[in-house]
């Protein structure tokens, strides 16, 4: 049965009253907008379809501003696309995840297993882990001009990054692995980041010999099948994002000084800060991206190397 139209508008009415809190001008003026949308053209359902959707869009918009993501008449802080994302996230748990931080929380080397997964390992709370992968051969060997040469070995590898799309240009007008790899040496002298998974077996086998999965990592835990690379000059990184890989994981510096700022999760805002760390070679930063809202800069001096990936 179709809803009368002072039955609609009531309706509306209340929704706009609790939902966004709006002025009794503001939204007698949405409200008149709405119906005349609604009543006009020959095509109710269409236009019942605008109708809900200009509401849903005027909601999540309010909800932006209250949340803090969106100030009226200044700077977008985090991109809308972002926001949508984490209107579809699941809740974070603030007590655990970020409650009474005030500075990364920071462990040797030598953190045992038991307090890594009792402190860290699936609460969502971010570890800088100190000199953790300070042994892996990666340190000595591992630049563009090695990857560039592994890669160029198994030349099928090249068409499987592109087919899956696992290229991350952020900061390169290069439009494909292959481009950014093979960047002539005047290129490399100014700024570039990008990032990219590695999904050839052969390319795997012989990255293996230079790294190893961090030793306080649960017993047991399950890896995933794709390790993460990002590169980039000095005084570069990527902006504000939320990642969607539903896991948590980790990322080891293996050259240059990186510097990441986290913010916590939107219901978290209120009781929780923006933290900031500095990582140096050999260090290893656990965070579950997925909850916490990261950007990264590449310290001044030399180009940054990191490497990374999920666990269950």
């Amino acid at each position: 049965m179709q809803m009368k139209p002072e039955a609609r508008q009531a309706a509306q009415a209340a929704f706009l009253s609790e939902a966004l809190a709006l002025q009794p001008a503001d939204r007698a003026r949405l409200l008149s907008e709405l119906d005349s949308r609604s009543c006009r053209g020959r095509r109710p359902l269409l236009a019942n379809f605008w109708t809900i959707l200009t509401v849903i869009v005027v909601a999540l918009y309010a909800a932006a501003i209250g949340l803090g993501h969106l100030r009226p008449g200044g700077t977008c802080l985090i991109f809308a696309g972002e926001f949508l994302s984490d209107a579809a996230r699941y809740p974070a748990n603030c007590d655990r995840v970020c409650a009474g931080l005030t500075a990364v929380p920071v462990e040797p080397a030598n953190i045992s297993r038991a307090r890594f997964r009792e402190l860290y390992a699936y609460t969502g709370r971010p570890v800088l882990v100190k000199g953790a992968a300070s042994d892996w051969p990666a340190k000595q060997n591992w630049n563009l001009t090695f990857f560039r040469d592994l890669y160029d070995r198994y030349p099928d590898s090249y068409r499987t990054q592109k087919r899956r799309a696992r290229y991350l240009p952020f900061r390169i007008e290069l439009q494909t692995f292959y481009e950014a790899l093979h960047m002539s040496e005047e290129r490399q002298q100014q700024p570039y980041y990008f990032g990219w998974s590695n999904l050839d077996n052969n390319v795997h086998n012989e990255l293996m010999k230079y790294y190893t999965w961090p030793q306080y990592l649960p017993l047991g835990v399950q890896g995933s099948v794709l390790d993460w690379f990002f590169i980039g000059a000095a005084e570069f990184g990527a902006p504000v994002h939320l990642d969607h890989i539903l896991r948590p994981s980790w990322q080891a510096l293996i050259k240059g000084r990186k510097t990441w700022e986290i913010q916590p999760p939107s219901e978290c805002s209120s009781v929780c800060q923006t933290l900031r760390v500095q990582m140096e070679p050999g260090d290893i930063f656990n965070v579950d991206t997925n909850q916490w809202y990261h950007a990264t800069f590449n310290e001044p001096g030399v180009f940054s190397l990191t490497i990374g990936a999920e666990y269950d």
